[in-house]
């Protein structure tokens, strides 16, 4: 069965390192990056528009929401991200984890948790090395079937949205000439979606403050109607 899945695996990389060559043999050298937020991430709460009526309000529409909300992590699994989930779960709240290739058996189980408990799981590169991953588009190719690959052994669930270390506009990418423009049309014309943010919590950026992190957020989400 092994032996059998691993066919399976390498016949999928294939197929899709097939996409990315046929994409780059026709590729236009125009194009940027996307905004963020759209269809593929998990929607943190009621999102804006007309409810339906529950049990208990007959004929009555839900409030329409001032802010709709798509809350991603990054970086994980991470020693943090089981107490996330059951934070998540107490507020009953969805989220996107962009995760990478982490191996341990902590965080394999991790990722089967983030799974099991109803959230999507998304890609963030395996390697998260802007030097190797962004130093030409066989690296990012190479680092992106990795990752997918390995997410689909570990849960069975083959991934179809990624966001790039540093989002789409990064600054490091682009000492290769053009090779944003390519690795963003190209991962889209390959079927997936990518996705940036609107709102930081800066945590990334030596913010440990918990009462930080939660003002940065929530002064961010208050200037957008649709915050990631």
């Amino acid at each position: 069965a092994l032996t059998e899945q691993l066919g399976i695996l390498q016949q999928q990389q294939a197929e899709m390192a097939e996409k990315f060559q046929n994409w780059e043999a026709g590729r236009e050298e125009t194009g940027d990056g996307k905004i963020s937020g759209g269809d593929g991430l998990q929607n943190s709460g009621n999102s804006g528009g007309q409810g339906t009526a529950d049990a208990g309000n007959q004929g009555q529409e839900e409030p329409v929401a001032a802010h709709e909300v798509y809350l991603t992590f990054d970086d994980g699994p991470s020693i943090y991200t089981e107490e996330i989930l059951d934070i998540l779960d107490e507020y009953q709240v969805k989220a996107t984890f962009f995760v990478v290739g982490k191996e341990s058996d902590a965080a394999k189980e991790a990722l089967r948790d983030i799974v099991a408990r109803g959230h999507t799981l998304g890609m963030h590169s395996y390697s998260h090395k802007y030097s190797e991953l962004y130093a030409s588009e066989e690296a990012f190719e190479a680092d992106f079937l990795k990752l997918q690959g390995y997410l689909e052994d570990v849960t069975g669930v083959k991934s179809k949205v990624y966001r790039f270390p540093g989002g789409s506009s990064n600054t490091v990418s682009r000492r290769s000439k053009g090779i944003m423009t390519y690795l963003t049309k190209a991962v889209e014309a390959c079927g997936f979606s990518y996705f940036d943010w609107n709102v930081d919590s800066e945590d990334a950026g030596g913010v440990t403050s918990s009462n930080q992190v939660f003002k940065n957020v929530v002064n961010g989400v208050e200037q957008h109607k649709y915050s990631v």
